[in-house]
């Protein structure tokens, strides 16, 4: 059993969101069984999820090593970290990754990119400004090549097709929306699959973004009627409830750093790839 004990610092708010903020590294299912146990406390008060936190109030959870979240490095140097990102945590923010990952490495960490919080697999931080900056602009080139697997109800009507169309994004609901036509204010959106398997009911694709939306590859499948099992936004309810799943079944899985040898900060990544063979779709 692990006693973790920190301070909160800001305005008023409920203890669930409170020690959801401090303690990244306990999942939401996991936190809300410490509640039912009464092992969340404020100033050492067992307290329920509706208790108001105050600044500077202390929290302390009880929680078993079996439920703490843990950081799956899978390469790093130097200049940059790639974790395999767990599902249902934020990629950066107050809460994230990125919290827990300056906290196992005891430095400063810099994003390049994100994955949506239920996406699971590999993500890359930089872990100095100058290689923050490389590798920013080369995400943008595309010189960074990312594939994700995905399971889809159904199977496409083709093995191999490159899907191009185009993307708007409602920020005020939280969504975005796939058109075939250009329209105002949306942006090129291109997504390339390759079907891997399938069953009688699924199928795994294997995705290559050639843009990076957000949402893209749930949202644009989805305009093609390929759902992808579990997804609560973009993905069909009914399918979801028939097989009793609506745990969103998309992982990055792929990076290949396409970049040039010359480079004198980065230019030994040119080739590498990292696969993340640790995921439930393979």
């Amino acid at each position: 059993m692990n006693k973790l004990e920190r301070q909160y610092l800001g305005n008023d708010i409920s203890l669930q969101k409170a020690a959801s903020l401090l303690f990244p590294e306990i999942s939401y299912s996991s936190l809300m069984k410490c509640f039912r146990n009464k092992d969340v406390k404020i100033n050492n008060k067992a307290s329920l999820t509706k208790a108001i936190v105050h600044n500077n109030d202390i929290i302390t959870i009880f929680v078993p090593d079996e439920q703490l979240r843990e950081i799956d490095i899978i390469y790093q140097d130097e200049n940059i970290v790639i974790v395999n990102k767990q599902q249902g945590l934020q990629s950066v923010g107050d809460g994230s990754l990125e919290t827990l990952l300056k906290e196992r490495l005891k430095k400063e960490i810099y994003p390049v990119h994100r994955l949506d919080t239920n996406t699971a697999g590999l993500i890359i931080f930089a872990l100095n400004e100058k290689a923050q900056e490389k590798l920013e602009k080369y995400i943008k080139e595309k010189s960074i090549q990312k594939d994700y697997l995905v399971k889809v109800f159904g199977k496409p009507q083709k093995d191999h097709e490159i899907l191009s169309d185009y993307l708007v994004k409602d920020a005020e609901k939280g969504r975005v929306f796939i058109s075939h036509n250009k329209v105002p204010n949306s942006l090129s959106c291109i997504t390339e699959y390759t079907l891997v398997s399938s069953d009688d009911n699924t199928s795994i694709l294997r995705v290559t973004l050639h843009t990076g939306r957000t949402h893209q590859i749930r949202a644009h499948l989805a305009y093609y009627n390929m759902y992808v099992v579990g997804d609560e936004k973009y993905g069909n309810y009914t399918l979801n409830k028939q097989i009793g799943c609506f745990k969103q079944c998309l992982v990055s899985y792929y990076l290949k750093f396409n970049i040039p040898q010359n480079d004198a900060l980065l230019g030994y990544l040119s080739g590498v790839e990292i696969f993340n063979l640790d995921n439930d779709l393979l």
